[in-house]
């Protein structure tokens, strides 16, 4: 009886001649223990000496005995607290990208797209292509009459002299700059984002 109650946050084994503070992954709420509890998962304590275990926060996952919380991988993400392994976390949906240990799924922005889900970032539109809207899986193909450069979030219209048809259409030929709009031809005139030239009428003419 005259030996010391070993103090809550330690433990003290027979023929202690002192308490041991419980180390980090561990904690014991009460006093006069031979040992301490290991976190239970979904829970965490990095420090020393503890008597309580710390949920595990959003964006990450604690496993049984955790000295820190893991964040969530690449690809996935999660806003709840308390997560016990990282197959817990969700799944990054199509359209846009979750970065390592992310609360919540980030939309692609305009000019990128992204067709897969569990992905950790979004893909920009190959020229020839766009894309204007937030969140999308595809990009779309740039119109008749304009060009679209790599990640262009709009198609920008052929320049005044020059024309760009369904012909480059069909032929997959990429509209990636203004200088792959078709030039106008003699006799003829194109205004910006022609789809076509248009032939000089009668009383006109152009060399």
């Amino acid at each position: 009886d005259d030996c010391v109650d070993c103090p809550e946050g330690a433990f003290c084994s027979t023929g202690a001649s002192e308490a041991t503070l419980c180390s980090p992954g561990t904690v014991q709420p009460q006093a006069q223990q031979g040992s301490c509890n290991k976190c239970v998962a979904g829970t965490y304590q990095a420090e020393a000496g503890m008597t309580d275990c710390v949920d595990c926060p959003g964006g990450s996952f604690c496993a049984e005995g955790a000295s820190a919380a893991l964040p969530c991988l690449e690809g996935t993400y999660s806003n709840v607290v308390g997560l016990g392994s990282g197959d817990e976390c969700a799944d990054c949906p199509e359209g846009a990208f979750c970065s390592t240990g992310s609360t919540v799924p980030t939309d692609c922005s305009p000019g990128t797209a992204q067709p897969l889900a569990q992905q950790g970032g979004c893909d920009k539109c190959v020229a020839g292509t766009y894309q204007d809207a937030e969140g999308a899986t595809a990009c779309l193909e740039c119109a008749r009459g304009e060009y679209c450069a790599e990640g262009a979030s709009a198609g920008l219209p052929c320049p005044s002299g020059r024309y760009q048809n369904a012909t480059l259409l069909a032929l997959n030929v990429s509209m990636t700059s203004a200088d792959d709009c078709v030039a106008c031809p003699a006799g003829s005139f194109c205004s910006t984002g022609a789809e076509s030239h248009t032939l000089c009428s009668p009383g006109t003419v152009q060399p």
